[in-house]
């Protein structure tokens, strides 16, 4: 079996930088179908077919580009597509008197499940380790789907097909429909007198709920996923904020990108103690998630090694709650020089968000010069009535390497932008943009973590 997960890592590690995948998005309203496609097609995705009585939206799109469908509103849940048949049911042996399920190992057999679990495995940043079949049969009583199709033997058949396409390595196990037990690789196979659907869902619809995951309030939770996005938040990698306040950023960040290790720093006693608290509020409804590392340390004397983190995410002081504006000022140089040092030199970023006041020594070439970081872009928002900046910044050879490592590829420019930052989440915040406007993008579908994932499996905190 570990040679046949092996495998399977290798063939998910593969580039798929121009891999076209087939996928659909769900919902629950019907009148919500025409704008998910408009959407989709605002998003570069091709071959949008929106289907009003089904409830779905079936679109292409390239494989890389599967995060960004995160910033879809209004949908319930995005599958994978694998299975989409249409049919005259007068037809289809399918719903014979003597059923025969040779349509259904075809279907599968085309649906290639080896493709669909590597799509998923770089996806996640780790190969899928259970599978589980749902069937559901659709349609009036009268029609023959109803009639001659039994629902028991649909699963039978359906998951003995499954067991014989699927990837060595990836168990069969029990399908629920919803909570732990859930398996990595959930089908959904749906059948009706018009046609066969079978999707793997990729994103759920988040439901957020008041004090659900976070105890003491913080930045607004889209303007956090808004950061989070940004920094393309890989799996694995460590996210540091050197002034995390109550730590709702990293909190809000962990939600939607679980598989990355998080940690926090702040000067104020009473800010670490609200940090904690959201820290364990958060493990407790994401436990498979790996924990928030919460210190009580200056922004100014990281208490980490040199190059142990990849990505810092912060919402700097304001210069008006905590602190003035000379204070900030004074602080931000030396910061920023922390920074440099705790990052990688090979994929070290950060996406910081400051005030335009107090923004000025973020700026300064020679700050950032001696932080061994480049300037990649400053983008003006506005968050309540304060004029901000999001400052990105990276390693000066970070562009250039991916550059290199894509220098056959005809899209080398975009790979090369886009390996670093996630800059299609900004693609709205022009000069003047409000943070009104990019609470439009914020998203309503997440990934859910691999079933069985332990915090002993996960862990990885920045080395002290």
């Amino acid at each position: 079996m570990d040679g046949s997960m092996n495998g399977l890592q290798k063939q998910s590690t593969r580039a798929a930088s121009r891999l076209c995948v087939r996928c659909y998005a769900s919902t629950d309203h019907q009148e919500r179908v025409h704008k998910i496609g408009k959407q989709l097609t605002e998003l570069g995705a091709r071959d949008v077919d929106a289907r009003f009585l089904q409830n779905k939206v079936f679109f292409s799109v390239w494989e890389e580009h599967l995060p960004q469908m995160c910033a879809l509103f209004g949908v319930e849940q995005l599958y994978l597509c694998l299975i989409d048949v249409s049919f005259d049911e007068q037809d289809c042996s399918l719903f014979d008197e003597a059923t025969d399920f040779s349509l259904l190992d075809e279907w599968m057999h085309g649906a290639d499940l080896p493709a669909a679990a590597a799509t998923w495995a770089r996806l996640h940043g780790q190969p899928p380790r259970h599978w589980g079949l749902n069937a559901i049969k659709r349609g009036a009583k009268t029609s023959r789907c109803q009639r001659h199709l039994r629902k028991h033997a649909l699963l039978q058949a359906a998951r003995e097909s499954v067991s014989k396409c699927m990837p060595a390595g990836v168990s069969a196990c029990r399908f629920a429909a919803s909570g732990d037990e859930q398996p990595d690789l959930p089908l959904h196979l749906i059948v009706s007198p018009t046609g066969v659907c079978c999707g793997m869902p990729l994103f759920t619809r988040r439901v957020k709920q008041s004090g659900a995951y976070i105890a003491h309030k913080g930045l607004h939770h889209s303007v956090s996923w808004g950061l989070a996005v940004t920094a393309a938040i890989q799996p694995g990698e460590t996210v540091l904020d050197p002034c995390c306040g109550s730590a709702a950023l990293l909190v809000e960040a962990r939600e939607y990108f679980p598989f990355a290790h998080y940690a926090g720093c702040d000067v104020c006693t009473s800010a670490v103690g609200k940090a904690a608290r959201n820290a364990a509020v958060a493990v407790a409804h994401k436990a498979t998630a790996p924990p928030i590392s919460i210190v009580h340390a200056d922004a100014t004397a990281l208490p980490y090694r040199d190059g142990s983190c990849d990505v810092a995410l912060s919402d700097v002081p304001f210069g008006r709650q905590h602190s003035s504006r000379e204070e900030v000022s004074r602080l931000l140089p030396a910061l920023l020089a922390e920074l440099g040092r705790v990052l990688s030199p090979v994929r070290g970023r950060a996406v910081i968000l400051a005030a335009v006041a107090t923004a000025e020594p973020l700026l300064e070439p020679d700050a950032i010069a001696t932080a061994r970081m480049r300037l990649f872009a400053c983008w003006p928002l506005r968050f309540c009535n304060i004029e901000c900046v999001m400052i990105l910044l990276c390693r000066p050879d970070a562009v250039r390497q991916c550059r290199h490592t894509h220098a056959s590829n005809a899209h080398a420019e975009e790979a090369a932008q886009t390996c670093v930052f996630n800059l299609p989440a900004l693609e709205h915040a022009g000069e003047g943009a409000s943070v009104r406007s990019w609470k439009l993008q914020k998203p309503v579908l997440v990934r859910k973590a691999p079933r069985g994932q332990t915090e002993a499996e996960t862990r990885r905190q920045p080395q002290t």
